[in-house]
């Protein structure tokens, strides 16, 4: 049970009924945005003024901050003045060693390399207008040892996360390892390279399972300019703009064939339909970017199909599939289990990273890959 709920609510009433009052720098481009008759008294090329302005504060809140609850320290922090409460026993040179460990838990932000901004920087360069409204201390004994096993819980959390990374990257290098916003280039780049344009536009084409907007397809037909390669994109959720009208221009100018779409969720029930068959038994590859529930499908249908694949998992959902076993008997819960679950599988499933950060896993098989060995029960 999360104990965090006892203390955030944002729709918990203030205990204070006057707001304070603080004083900001503004820089006086900014003011023009909301003012902009004040343009003409201002020449081009002249650097932009600061000014102040009173900007009123939200009410102190009785409900504790949930940054200050896991990390200690808020960046919306701006030294407000606290009313009278008791510290944490860590913070106040404790001898209990596991009240020091919880008031001193290391941040997301230390994680990364950069140490997370203390209240008095955040008091000299807010990066919002307002103060956190939430309350920073404790106020009786109870409430501190709850706290403090909260901090605890969280700090153990990050260090299974950390050591789970280290299993699940397996010794593979970071260092070209690009942002995220690339996944889908990267992965484009990397089936052309190892599936080969041939295979990819035999058939019925690339079925994208789970491929949200479609940029898995988008990358495949620009970086590969195939006039022949078709592919499909099958997502349950239905949107406004099916195709961008950047990614339409590009295509047509490589007088290629553009990405269709089907709203529909991919599952066993969706392909033991007519459609659903046809569509998975005339597809050259199944292929799914994070697809999250339809993981485990993906690899299902296709070895079923004897269909070449390629997938990166992401999420879990072991509330969603309670009966997932590893090869040794332990429920399915974490990211390398999943993994281990789904290479059970097929014996000659295989594993490569794409270079990027995050879950870059990739898991996949070829045409002949089905040839030497039949599928695992």
């Amino acid at each position: 049970m999360d104990d965090s709920r006892d203390f955030v609510d944002t729709d918990a009433a203030s205990t204070a009924s006057v707001p304070n009052t603080t004083r900001l720098r503004v820089c006086h481009w900014h003011l023009l945005k909301r003012d902009p008759g004040e343009g003409a008294e201002i020449r081009k090329g002249k650097r932009p003024r600061w000014e102040t302005e009173s900007v009123a504060e939200p009410p102190q809140s009785d409900v504790l901050c949930r940054n200050w609850i896991y990390s200690g320290q808020c960046a919306q922090h701006l030294l407000q003045p606290q009313p009278s409460g008791t510290p944490l026993s860590g913070e106040t040179g404790s001898d209990n060693e596991d009240d020091r460990i919880a008031s001193h838990v290391s941040t997301p932000a230390s994680a990364s390399g950069r140490s997370a901004p203390t209240a008095a920087a955040a008091a000299v360069t807010p990066r919002r207008k307002y103060a956190c409204p939430f309350r920073h201390f404790v106020r009786d004994k109870e409430e501190e040892e709850r706290v403090n096993r909260l901090r605890r819980n969280h700090m153990r959390m990050i260090s299974q996360g950390a050591a789970e990374l280290s299993i699940y990257n397996d010794g593979h290098s970071i260092m070209e390892f690009r942002e995220r916003s690339k996944r889908s280039a990267l992965f484009a780049r990397w089936l052309l390279e190892t599936f080969g344009i041939a295979n990819l536009a035999s058939n019925g084409g690339v079925l994208d399972i789970a491929g949200g907007k479609g940029q898995n397809c988008f990358q495949l037909v620009e970086q590969s300019a195939c006039s022949s390669l078709r592919t499909t994109v099958i997502d349950p959720v239905a949107r406004r703009t099916l195709v961008p009208k950047r990614h339409r221009r590009r295509i047509v100018k490589l007088q290629c064939k553009v990405p269709t779409f089907r709203h529909i969720p991919f599952n066993e029930s969706f392909v033991a339909t007519e459609d659903g068959r046809k569509l998975v038994s005339e597809a050259s590859c199944l292929i799914g970017m994070h697809p999250d529930q339809a993981t485990g499908s993906i690899v299902r249908m296709a070895i079923k199909f004897q269909k070449p694949f390629a997938i990166v998992p992401c999420c879990v959902f072991a509330q969603n599939f309670p009966g997932r076993k590893t090869p040794s008997g332990k429920r399915v819960e974490t990211l390398n289990e999943f993994t281990e679950w789904l290479l059970a599988h097929h014996p000659n499933m295989k594993v490569d990273f794409l270079p990027f950060s995050g879950r870059n896993k990739v898991l996949y098989m070829l045409p002949h890959h089905y040839a030497t060995t039949k599928p695992a029960e």
